[in-house]
């Protein structure tokens, strides 16, 4: 939907959209596989990020 979103290894910084944001936690690499927080996902695509303590699920709408 045109957001962009921009994120530096081991920093807890994101910038969408050019405004900058703290993650709280590092986006890391693990075999070649980038791990973000959930936090940057709901900052960069959708509000709609919720926990489901009863299932251990992520639900993302």
């Amino acid at each position: 939907n045109g957001n962009y979103i921009y994120m530096m290894l081991d920093n807890k910084g994101i910038i969408v959209n050019g405004e900058s944001y703290d993650m709280g936690y590092p986006m890391t690499m693990i075999d070649d596989v980038a791990y973000v927080p959930l936090t940057a996902i709901e900052m960069s695509i959708t509000p709609n990020v919720t926990w489901n303590s009863e299932q251990y699920r992520i639900d993302i709408n």
